[in-house]
């Protein structure tokens, strides 16, 4: 059995932001890979540039990018989790440029 420290409690509504950012991860990653086996079904190639792309590359990129996203959104939840992470609006306050002088 689990003990709880081993998961601080977050709050429910973080939780499924969270969850719905992983099933979202997730669902980029199974694009990229069923991309990927489309186009070597089909011969899908696209025209770049005047070049020829084979599909599979653009399937393995949205299934790199969906990767990345989903160790991104995993750094969140661990930031999240952390007794110590609190909200500021600080760093999204307007600071003046200049100060007037007199």
């Amino acid at each position: 059995m689990k003990n709880s420290k081993d998961f601080p409690m977050i709050n429910k509504n973080k939780m499924l932001f969270i969850n719905l950012l992983f099933g979202s991860a997730i669902l980029i990653m199974f694009l990229g890979l069923y991309f990927c086996f489309y186009s070597f079904i089909n011969q899908i190639s696209i025209n770049v540039l005047r070049s020829s792309i084979s599909g599979i590359v653009f399937g393995a990129l949205v299934f790199y990018l969906g990767l990345r996203y989903f160790l991104s959104v995993k750094k969140l939840q661990i930031e999240i989790s952390k007794e110590s992470s609190t909200f500021s609006l600080h760093p999204f306050k307007k600071q003046e440029r200049y100060k007037k002088s007199n």
